[in-house]
């Protein structure tokens, strides 16, 4: 009972339309959510309402100090993680909705904003995510062609076994191009003479 008089006393009753006439601009918002330390995020339904809300203690604002720093990607097979994915893993945790405006169809929102709030308020889940992620990338990167066997001509293996990759990782690249230059004299000078 003391708290709630304590914080009934610590409050002030103040016109919205002093507030937002002060913050009618978007970019004001911004800066003061900035001072604040809160994340103001370019995403549909972060309005003028949604800024009253977050003063009046209905709402909040994420920390303007956190962030993920790693971006999950989409995959078109396995565990998606698409917006609807990701909105069907946060169904039931209350929270969520503490962070995002009311009337605001959470597809709108963008999937990085979806991550963060995830990374925010139920780290585990997001750490699900990650793990998904980071399975699906071990999955994509598997060397889809040692799948296959193809017949070649005999005349191109010896070719083929002769071959320095040009690619940067490969530390015998200088002896390709040092070879290839050669060849090239060699098929000039043909000409040449």
């Amino acid at each position: 009972m003391d708290l709630e008089q304590n914080q009934s006393a610590e409050t002030v009753t103040v016109n919205a339309n002093a507030i937002i006439s002060k913050y009618k601009n978007k970019k004001d918002r911004i800066l003061f959510c900035h001072e604040k330390n809160w994340w103001h995020p370019e995403e549909p339904g972060f309005d003028s309402t949604y800024f009253l809300q977050v003063l009046a203690g209905k709402k909040k604002y994420l920390p303007g100090n956190f962030e993920i720093k790693h971006k999950l990607g989409y995959f078109r097979t396995g565990e998606r993680l698409d917006k609807k994915y990701i909105l069907d893993k946060m169904k039931g945790n209350a929270i969520f909705g503490d962070f995002v405006p009311d009337h605001c169809d959470p597809m709108k929102l963008s999937k990085n904003f979806l991550l963060t709030l995830v990374a925010y308020v139920q780290p585990e889940l997001y750490k699900q995510f990650y793990n998904s992620y980071k399975g699906e990338l071990q999955k994509k990167s598997f060397n889809k062609w040692s799948d296959f066997i193809i017949n070649i001509n005999k005349n191109i293996v010896d070719d083929i076994k002769s071959l320095i990759p040009t690619n940067e990782n490969n530390k015998k690249k200088e002896a390709f191009e040092y070879i290839r230059i050669m060849k090239i004299q060699i098929f000039l000078h043909k000409f040449i003479i």
